[in-house]
């Protein structure tokens, strides 16, 4: 049963990798052009698409296991809009200072110190003696409030071009599609997956809660702070590559553990699995919904799955 839904879920993705490459030039006929349009457009936006549904997912299943609170993603912490600020604020410094082309490769590493500074400011608000589930998430909604001011007001300072590509990127979209970047936002993934799996263990014993992993001989605190710091890193990943997308690291990990088994190893695999079709599904609508134009890919991932978090509310609430 367990290889049979890991075959589905693989021939789902790669229906709909097909479908988002050639999709509209299968049911018109006309392959006109299609190598140049595929190599320099609908490539590198479905790689980035990837890229960010693994980064994403994962991030959102780290941080439901770490806190154990089934409705928690990075977002809702505050790392998503301090990644976001951080790399607003390189844009910002950039345009005023007229930096070279390659700044743009320091956004994942901008991103990390973003999610860093509301890691910290996280735990200086919520990670006290007085800690609470409650606690935690007012605290990131407020990093989150107090960021987005600050993105706002470097926007302002903007001009009218930046200020409406960047909005639109804040959103959640594909804006950077350079093979060179899509290259080291690959690297920086693989290095982050290549961690998980010394985590896979203590995951499993966080998961049946801080006393319980202590008694397995889990140092807990160490173990949650690295495992932030891994979170920190996907969740820059994604924003990096897609902006501030909602619901995807949310959903992904509640879908991902109906398919499997309790062990960290099959969740993790299957959330960026379904992680993965959740944006290619989002992509294929935004691009053909209102053809020629193009919906920002975050409107998109919202409509899908805002419905999903609502059903989740009703059951976990």
């Amino acid at each position: 049963m367990k290889k049979s839904r890991t075959l589905l879920l693989i021939f789902t993705i790669i229906i709909l990798i097909v479908l988002d490459l050639f999709g509209d030039k299968i049911l018109s006929g006309d392959f006109s052009g299609l190598s140049f349009i595929i190599l320099n457009f609908r490539l590198p936006r479905l790689l980035i698409v990837l890229i960010a549904g693994v980064a994403i997912s994962i991030s959102g299943a780290l941080v439901q296991n770490i806190s154990l609170n089934p409705l928690a993603d990075s977002g809702m912490l505050g790392f998503t809009s301090g990644a976001s600020f951080a790399i607003v604020l390189l844009i910002f410094i950039s345009e005023k200072f007229t930096m070279p082309s390659w700044t743009t490769y320091l956004y994942p590493a901008c991103a990390v110190i973003g999610a860093c500074l509301a890691y910290f400011l996280l735990s200086g608000l919520a990670m006290g003696k007085n800690f609470s589930q409650l606690r935690l998430i007012l605290s990131g909604l407020a990093i989150t409030a107090i960021f987005q001011s600050l993105i706002t007001i470097l926007q302002l300072t903007l001009n009218s071009f930046d200020f409406q590509k960047l909005a639109i990127w804040l959103t959640g979209d594909v804006w950077l599609t350079d093979y060179k970047y899509i290259i080291f936002l690959t690297i920086c993934l693989v290095f982050g997956l290549l961690a998980l799996p010394f985590f896979f263990n203590r995951l499993d014993g966080l998961a049946l809660g801080q006393e319980l992993a202590t008694s397995l001989g889990i140092d807990v605190e160490k173990t949650i702070k690295q495992l932030f710091f891994l979170t920190l890193v996907f969740t820059s990943i994604g924003v990096a590559a897609v902006g501030a997308v909602s619901f995807v690291g949310l959903i992904s990990p509640h879908i991902a553990r109906s398919l499997t088994s309790f062990k960290a190893r099959n969740r993790l695999f299957y959330t960026g699995l379904v992680g993965v079709i959740i944006m290619l599904l989002a992509d294929i609508i935004a691009k053909n919904i209102i053809s020629p134009s193009t919906l920002p890919l975050g409107f998109v991932v919202a409509l899908i799955g805002a419905p999903y978090f609502v059903f989740l509310i009703n059951r976990k609430v």
